[in-house]
């Protein structure tokens, strides 16, 4: 779900828990990867997950990170309404599309050129991380060597359980949520083109804001 202005904020007030560091700091690290993020990305910029996963993970591989990958289970109570509002949102763009479809045929050559241009940005913003996709990169998964998880709740929750319990050393999600519920070390603006990332140190945050914990997530409270 992210927390509106918890990113500014931070690099705001405690740019130095944020660096941006070389993943060959991470050699022989175990990082815990939010999955369904990163098939969304690779999706909307590519269209093919398949190409974008495989390059993250021959990345990893080749600075020696042990990656998870991490995907998500059921959503809780507390999201419905998020998930109401991007279902009616895509039904909107749904029918934006079925009208612009149905006129096509009343247009002369120039103005349907500038229809399906239209429909096509439209559909792009109608993606779904379905059954195949997640046949498919499981698929990847297996040939490569990749260890997953279906977690029972939602993957970047279930990314910071890892880290807490040592069993991870690393999060890489772009979700705030991460930092907000206290991972220890959350890695964000991740890309297949370039090898650094920015690294988001949670108990930097918290000495460099002078809080505990607690005072931390009511702070993350009053930005949703």
């Amino acid at each position: 779900m992210g927390i509106k202005g918890l990113n500014y904020f931070l690099k705001l007030h405690t740019k130095d828990a944020i660096t941006e560091t070389h993943l060959s700091k991470y050699k022989n690290k175990k990082i815990a990867i939010d999955a369904n993020l990163y098939l969304y990305k690779f999706l909307y910029n590519g269209k093919n997950h398949l190409h974008g996963l495989f390059f993250q993970i021959c990345k990893f591989k080749k600075y020696d990170i042990k990656p998870i990958y991490i995907f998500d289970g059921i959503p809780p109570d507390e999201k419905k309404k998020t998930l109401d509002e991007r279902y009616n949102h895509k039904n909107k763009i749904k029918n934006k599309i079925k009208n612009l479809q149905n006129s096509l045929c009343h247009c002369d050559t120039n103005v349907k050129l500038d229809i399906i241009n239209k429909i096509k940005n439209l559909k792009s913003n109608l993606i779904y991380i379905n059954k195949e996709v997640i046949y498919t990169t499981i698929e990847l998964f297996n040939y490569m060597g990749i260890h997953y998880i279906f977690a029972p709740c939602e993957s970047e929750h279930y990314c910071v359980k890892l880290i807490k319990y040592n069993i991870v050393d690393l999060v890489l999600s772009e979700d705030m949520d991460t930092v907000g519920c206290g991972s220890l070390i959350t890695l964000r603006e991740y890309s297949n083109k370039k090898d650094y990332v920015m690294e988001y140190d949670f108990n930097k945050i918290l000495n460099i804001l002078n809080i505990t914990n607690n005072q931390f997530i009511d702070l993350c409270i009053l930005f949703s």
